[in-house]
């Protein structure tokens, strides 16, 4: 949606990505769903829009070591959940995914495979760390928010974050 910029640091995008998440969360005009936790540290939370659970991907220019999350400029893919549903539908089936994605990691990018993937809604893992993995399989700064879009107002000062 912007013309591309000069490249910024991966911590830079990732407060973009959390940023432009709230934002878009402020601009829902539907509730947020009743079966997707609000409380982003939650295993059950993944971001919604319209009502429908979403898996994002953040991609950016000053990815290096991990080429899976390179590209030319900042981008986010949203996934809709129910993709996931039909593809991860049996445990036999999801353990053959996530095995299968890991091996095509491993020659591509330059970092070992993020320890940070997993299934939606595993115990010991989070979705929101996901979204944006860092070169160092570091998981960064952790989420700025406990919840997305506390009011649906935009603050002055992430309006000025924005611009």
């Amino acid at each position: 949606f912007t013309r591309p910029r000069p490249v910024q640091t991966l911590d830079a995008y990732y407060r973009k990505m959390w940023l432009t998440l709230d934002q878009l969360a402020r601009l829902d005009k539907n509730p947020w769903p009743s079966d997707i936790p609000e409380q982003i540290d939650h295993p059950m939370w993944e971001f919604s829009f319209a009502g429908e659970p979403i898996f994002v991907v953040c991609t950016t220019p000053a990815h290096v070591m991990r080429q899976s999350r390179r590209s030319s400029a900042f981008m986010l893919t949203f996934q809709p959940r129910w993709v996931f549903e039909k593809i991860l539908g049996t445990e036999k089936a999801a353990n053959a995914a996530f095995a299968e994605v890991r091996k095509r990691l491993i020659p591509y990018d330059s970092a070992s495979p993020a320890p940070l993937l997993g299934r939606y809604g595993a115990t010991d893992g989070r979705e929101y760390l996901q979204y944006f993995l860092h070169d160092d399989n570091n998981a960064g700064g952790g989420c700025p928010y406990a919840k997305l879009a506390q009011n649906k107002t935009p603050s002055i000062a992430n309006k000025e974050q924005a611009a």
